[in-house]
């Protein structure tokens, strides 16, 4: 099985700089939407990175790549995880969008041969979040969500967007927060979403 998916996902790329492999990719799939979002998401890495003075690279790397498991087909996300050896969780298998986090994270190591842990991280929880979490991966969480269109979602952006002049992870707080107190009205909230939650509580708590 993984000869097939890496027939199927792991495609040799034609450009040589990093950028371009990326529209390439998600181009090949035919996922011109995504890779519009993640262009969104690149330019608010950029900013929020020159912001609060983070390692811009790293963060604007980890963006690039925190949606390129989106091109894994629904019906193949959960074995495509488990045959590169990432833990599926049971609620997990009832909502497997929330994995594509978790196939960035292995397209982002074995096909754009990226090592640094802290990008990994950044990708790999970028939809959850995580407690104990870097900067970067805070940069990438704050920058996917910030860029959000929904109707229903403007009111918790603009909420986040006040409160990241106060701190970054405030910012992160408003949406973990959010999360928690509607956690029964998702198919899957996830254990690291609420560890995230207390944690980054804990740290507002402190203050």
């Amino acid at each position: 099985m993984k000869n097939k998916f890496r027939d199927k996902y792991f495609i040799e790329l034609k450009n040589t700089e990093f950028e371009k492999k990326i529209k390439e990719f998600f181009y090949h799939y035919e996922k011109k939407d995504i890779y519009d979002h993640v262009v969104e998401v690149v330019d608010k890495a950029r900013i929020l990175s020159g912001y609060f003075d983070i390692n811009g690279k790293k963060s604007v790397t980890a963006a690039y790549l925190h949606d390129i498991g989106r091109v894994i087909e629904k019906n193949e996300i959960i074995d495509f995880c488990e045959c590169f050896g990432e833990k599926v969780l049971e609620k997990e298998t009832k909502h497997p969008d929330i994995l594509h986090q978790k196939a960035s994270k292995i397209l982002a190591k074995n096909l754009f041969k990226i090592k640094d842990k802290k990008i990994l991280s950044a990708i790999s929880t970028h939809t959850t979040m995580k407690p104990k979490a870097s900067d970067i991966d805070i940069v990438v969480f704050l920058s996917d969500k910030l860029t959000w269109k929904e109707e229903d979602s403007k009111d918790l952006i603009k909420k986040m967007k006040e409160n990241l002049k106060i701190s970054k992870e405030k910012a992160v707080l408003i949406f973990l927060e959010n999360l928690y107190n509607n956690r029964e009205n998702f198919a899957c909230y996830h254990d690291l979403s609420k560890e995230a939650y207390f944690y980054f509580k804990n740290i507002e708590n402190k203050k």
